[in-house]
């Protein structure tokens, strides 16, 4: 087994279970299912610590980034670009936010990762109608690499503009219990 493959199997894994994070999240979000002992123990934990929960996601999710275009090689699109701006500097933001405890820096935070995860989200869309529909054109494969075609695909839905959604989303609901 060679690291490139161990890595992409850890990152897809990784993804699946902050899919059923996100799931649990948005459960607890119906008052009469916040009561469930799973959600009080998610919650418990995010608003103990939500910088820090921002700032793994935003971590993982940048350094997963690099790992795709600079060892397995995959050449990013214009859509992964636009993500990757709005990403990178939450890294670099949240992890400072967390370790001077500096919770202002959500308002500035936000912004990034709203922005960036609708951009995940219209490149994921684009992928998955492309996949049903290969007829549709491809604004991206003028300039570069395709935005339509996926590098990764797992579990039938994992793609990496969907990885890049599930973590700005993450990070959103770390936001969301760090403002207050």
């Amino acid at each position: 087994m060679t690291f490139v493959f161990f890595v992409k199997e850890l990152l897809k894994w990784l993804v699946l279970l902050s899919n059923v994070l996100i799931a649990l999240l948005v459960i607890g979000l119906i008052p009469a299912l916040r009561k469930l002992p799973v959600i009080k123990q998610i919650y418990a934990f995010m608003h103990g610590k939500p910088l820090l929960f921002a700032w793994i996601f935003s971590l993982v999710a940048t350094l997963g980034s690099l790992f795709y275009s600079e060892i397995a090689l995959y050449d990013p699109c214009r859509l992964c670009w636009y993500q990757r701006i709005f990403m990178y500097p939450l890294a670099i933001m949240l992890g400072m936010a967390w370790w001077k405890n500096e919770k202002h820096i959500v308002k500035y935070a936000i912004p990034l990762a709203v922005i960036g995860g609708l951009i995940a989200a219209y490149h994921s869309a684009i992928q998955f109608i492309a996949a049903v529909s290969p007829s549709v054109t491809d604004t991206c494969a003028a300039v570069g690499a395709s935005c339509r075609t996926p590098e990764f695909w797992a579990f039938g839905y994992i793609t990496i503009p969907v990885m890049a959604l599930s973590a700005f989303i993450l990070i959103l609901f770390g936001l969301w219990a760090a403002r207050k």
